[in-house]
């Protein structure tokens, strides 16, 4: 039977990041100034709506994220050599990533907008969507109905590991420097509850 190891996932992971802390310190600068300079270049050619703006910079960061699966993904398997191409390796995925994180975002206010629990669990039920997308080359909606049905018997856990996530992350974006280690930790532990719930191989349908 699958268990929910939150401990356990959190310290792997930041076991794992710490090992190659300073190549995901760059890579996460690298990911962040990308997204960044796009929105700024939208800014200043299509329209200077902050709104529009950040929009545009999240797009661009998704297929980061995906990317950093990938990467935690080779070296949870087999600890395979990366690389600065497997971060951007997530933008073959951009248009079902991006997808995928605007209807999550619609699931999670629409849950929010009920009380600030349900929105954390719905967002825990798709925990998994992204590296499904990255690893198994899903479809969005097939990756999001994947990991809701993977999650669903085991939600409570798995909304205690969203909400500890989150945390890690609040408490780690007061620091310039540690948001840049604190963002790939988080990705690693997912990475290690999703080798434990869901398993590598790319043995998913087809985009």
């Amino acid at each position: 039977m699958k268990k929910v190891l939150i401990k356990e996932w959190l310290v792997s992971g930041w076991k794992l990041t710490i090992r190659h802390w300073k190549t995901y310190i760059l890579y996460s600068l690298i990911a962040a100034f990308v997204s960044d300079i796009a929105g700024l270049i939208f800014y200043h050619t299509v329209s200077k709506s902050p709104i529009l703006t950040l929009f545009i910079s999240n797009i661009v960061m998704v297929p980061f994220i995906c990317g950093f699966y990938r990467i935690f993904i080779k070296q949870v398997v087999n600890d395979e050599k990366i690389n600065i191409k497997d971060l951007f390796k997530g933008f073959e995925v951009f248009v079902p990533s991006n997808i995928a994180t605007l209807v999550i975002l619609i699931f999670t206010g629409l849950g929010a907008i009920l009380l600030i629990i349900p929105g954390f669990i719905v967002a825990a039920l798709y925990t998994f969507t992204l590296p499904l997308i990255m690893e198994k080359r899903l479809g969005f909606w097939t990756a999001m109905e994947k990991s809701r049905k993977t999650i669903w018997k085991n939600w409570a856990a798995f909304t205690i590991f969203g909400i500890i996530s989150f945390i890690i992350l609040i408490i780690g974006s007061l620091t310039i420097v540690g948001i840049f280690i604190i963002f790939p930790w988080i990705i690693a532990s997912t990475t290690y509850a999703y080798k434990d719930w869901i398993g590598f191989g790319n043995t998913g349908d087809s985009q």
